[in-house]
């Protein structure tokens, strides 16, 4: 297998606007698009308030539970506290400090309403039954890492099996702040909670059986650096029973993911505002089951099977590069996508050959594209353009502001952009990427941007590149 010296998708970023609306029908497929000389790229707020063109959840700030009593403060050190240097139970609300060497488990059995502060002040707590921390009860419980410190929790026999399947579990919300060192070896989990997982700081080197981190309601990180070893998945939500709940925020941070299945993984709405995340996945880098919003930030994901996964998928800004052995930016119906799995191996990339010949051969499946230059000059095309060819008809030359090399391939099969070819059912239409922003490059061995319904660009610089046939 060869790759192209040439991409296989370009589009400049001055005001460019590419919409391409696929729909089979009785095995066939039209497409349109449109261009438009003034094209601006929507503020965060604006598109994260936006109605889903499907209904899917989109956040807005007033979702974000993150508040200024979340960040870290040394008030604790003026105050009444209590000193713990061995394994207990905390049941009444106050702040505690945890150091030493504990074989055992620090445990919150407090009231509904309590506020539980626990300090890790260079603790090393070891269970060889359940979790190292659990809180079983209380409102709001905060764990806080003072500078300079380092901590480890390990739990060992925690099982995946269980109910109580964490590092630290937690059934009340979870705040983890400071700027200290937490490292956590789990035989299921990381660190689990039921409720809210909030982080506004610290260092985290986390090594789980199962999932790295995981909040059930809402999984929020405003700041902290992330190095995350997991079986199964990074970054994980799990509430799919409530439709405003069971989302991600990220606005800040750095994360090294090494997942066995997805980087990311969110039952309803992924918002990534910031941050620089690299990921490195056995399945999707980052998957939503409703939508994903990107605005800003760093992400690269180095290995995958689908780099971007959502029904409904929003690009505002970023540096963002894919590479995957399947499609690299998929807009596809959640869990309904018409994939399926052989011997642990996605079955997507192996209907590509059909794909392609289908769309070399049926005028019907022909996508339309216009290129809008910065005079507001434009040039529309139907179908595929000649082979080696930019739109305008010149040999591809030249790189890209990231160093890329520049220009158009055209072609057929793994690498380009596909609009909802193969076996796309209208009836339940879910699949929409809109790029407004960002520089985004994707190698990918199957297609490059793939949305089973419709596609629009605003704006940005994208680039793909893939093998040839």
């Amino acid at each position: 297998m060869t790759r192209n010296k040439y991409m296989k998708l370009a589009a400049a970023v001055t005001a460019l606007l590419l919409t391409v609306t696929a729909l089979t029908a009785c095995g066939s497929a039209s497409a349109k698009s449109s261009a438009s000389s003034s094209a601006s790229a929507s503020a965060s707020t604006e598109t994260a308030a936006m109605e889903s063109k499907f209904g899917g959840l989109f956040l807005t700030a007033d979702d974000i539970n993150i508040k200024d009593s979340d960040s870290y403060s040394e008030d604790w050190k003026s105050g009444d506290y209590t000193e713990i240097t061995k394994a207990t139970t905390i049941k009444e609300e106050g702040v505690y400090v945890v150091s030493g060497k504990i074989s055992g488990q620090i445990t919150v059995e407090a009231a509904d309403d309590a506020k539980v502060q626990i300090v890790l002040n260079g603790a090393a707590i070891t269970s060889d039954d359940g979790p190292a921390i659990y809180i079983k009860s209380g409102d709001k419980i905060t764990i806080s890492l003072p500078e300079g410190t380092e901590n480890i929790l390990t739990a060992s026999k925690v099982s995946t099996d269980d109910d109580v399947d964490g590092a630290i579990y937690s059934k009340a919300d979870l705040v983890l702040n400071g700027t200290g060192s937490l490292k956590v070896t789990s035989s299921a989990d990381g660190i689990h909670s039921t409720d809210d997982l909030r982080i506004t700081g610290g260092t985290y080197a986390i090594t789980a059986s199962d999932d790295g981190l995981v909040g059930k309601d809402r999984l929020e990180i405003a700041d902290g650096d992330f190095v995350i070893k997991a079986g199964a998945k990074g970054l994980k939500t799990t509430n799919e029973e409530d439709e405003d709940k069971g989302f991600l925020y990220i606005e800040g941070g750095t994360f090294d993911i090494n997942a066995g299945d997805d980087g990311i993984n969110v039952k309803t709405a992924a918002w990534i505002t910031g941050g620089t995340l690299t990921i490195k996945s056995g399945d999707d880098g980052i998957h939503a089951d409703e939508t994903l919003t990107i605005d800003d930030g760093k992400i690269d994901v180095t290995e995958s099977v689908e780099g971007l996964e959502a029904p409904e998928i929003v690009l505002n800004g970023g540096d963002i590069e894919v590479n995957s052995s399947d499609d690299g930016i998929n807009a596809a119906g959640g869990q309904t996508a018409d994939s399926s799995t052989q011997n642990g191996q996605s079955t997507d990339g192996q209907a590509q050959d059909q794909d392609s010949k289908t769309e070399s051969e049926n005028s019907a499946q022909a996508v339309a594209m216009a290129a809008t230059t910065g005079d507001g000059s434009g040039q529309q095309f139907q179908g595929q353009p000649p082979e080696g060819e930019m739109p305008n008809g010149e040999k591809p030359s030249g790189e890209m502001p990231n160093g890329k090399p520049g220009g158009w391939q055209g072609g057929h099969g793994g690498g380009g952009m596909h609009g909802g070819m193969g076996g796309f059912d209208n009836e339940n239409s879910q699949g929409y990427l809109t790029i407004n922003g960002g520089t985004i490059y994707i190698n990918a061995e199957g297609d490059g941007l793939d949305a089973n319904t419709e596609i629009t660009q605003t704006g940005g610089d994208v680039v793909v590149e893939g093998p040839t046939k």
